[in-house]
């Protein structure tokens, strides 16, 4: 083909480079659209994952009427994934004998019959809760060293306090809570696993509530053993 063919056919431009996109794609749009909220729902629930695990420890250290509520509430989450550190009614002890606990308890008549009850059940880890088992405690103690009148003076109050609450109230009793033992949790199906279990309470003190011109009274039941001492020292 001659030059002068060549250069009388039309040139040949080259089609226009199509100018770049500058929009993201529609994945990363999407990504980032996304990508955020999920964060922030993660950390949302890490951070109730652990204001929950908090509030168990919190309890179990240091048990008050609001977290015991709390607790109650969040018991389903904490229970499934075994994060509650107190499921069952198992008590912290050293073991000495002053742990062991003591209730005063008083018999109320009421219309479906009697029923023995705590004097107030104050919530647990609360002053007013401590003040009432060390009062208890030391009911127990007064018992072990045979004060006879500094134990009527309490009993005395106490049936007077309870009386004083609108009750009507016919006697009085301690019970001592006696400490669980390792082996009495082994078998799972023995009732004594409970530590609430009746066979772990021994009943040391009990009196009659006598009510007279709104003074009130206590006289002590005298028991099988303790009525054979004296009818033996007497002779």
């Amino acid at each position: 083909m001659s030059i002068n063919a060549l250069m009388s056919q039309p040139a040949v431009t080259a089609p226009a480079s199509r100018p770049q996109s500058t929009r993201p794609s529609e994945e990363a749009r999407v990504a980032s659209t996304f990508s955020l909220p999920w964060r922030q729902r993660l950390s949302v629930l890490v951070t109730l994952h652990f204001l929950c695990v908090f509030a168990a420890l919190l309890w179990s250290y240091a048990p008050s009427p609001l977290l015991q509520r709390l607790r109650r509430v969040l018991s389903p989450y904490l229970t499934t994934l075994h994060l509650d550190p107190s499921p069952t009614q198992f008590f912290r002890t050293h073991g000495a004998l002053d742990d062991t606990g003591h209730h005063i308890e008083v018999l109320v008549e009421q219309d479906e019959g009697r029923q023995w009850q705590p004097i107030r059940d104050y919530p647990r880890g609360t002053p007013a809760r401590w003040r009432q088992l060390q009062g208890a405690k030391l009911v127990g103690q007064l018992m072990e060293a045979d004060a006879e009148e500094d134990i009527a003076r309490l009993m005395r109050d106490a049936a007077a306090a309870a009386i004083h609450q609108g009750r009507i109230v016919s006697a009085i009793r301690v019970r001592r809570q006696q400490l669980q033992l390792p082996e009495d949790v082994t078998n799972v199906a023995d009732a004594r696993r409970d530590p609430l279990d009746a066979s772990y309470f021994e009943t040391i003190y009990t009196g009659d509530v006598l009510t007279r011109d709104g003074a009130v009274f206590v006289v002590k039941r005298t028991t099988p053993a303790e009525a054979a001492t004296v009818g033996g020292s007497n002779e």
